[in-house]
């Protein structure tokens, strides 16, 4: 699909858990899938992936701690 490139490094998928992974390479893949894709925005889009990843471990982190009655 891509040409023999590497979509996704794989020193990322050994660091990062499997959902993360999975949202990464699905979204990747959902780029690749345009017409208008180019290769130089995959590095970028990684990148972006893996903030967002992170932003919705926080989201999760403060939705679900739990509280204190006061």
């Amino acid at each position: 699909m891509n040409k023999n490139k590497i979509a996704y490094p794989y020193s990322l998928v050994v660091q990062n858990k499997g959902p993360s992974t999975m949202v990464a390479v699905l979204s990747i893949l959902d780029l690749m899938s345009s017409e208008s894709f180019d290769a130089s925005e995959l590095g970028k889009a990684i990148a972006l992936f893996n903030m967002a990843d992170v932003v919705a471990m926080l989201n999760n982190a403060v939705n679900t701690w739990k509280k204190r009655n006061s």
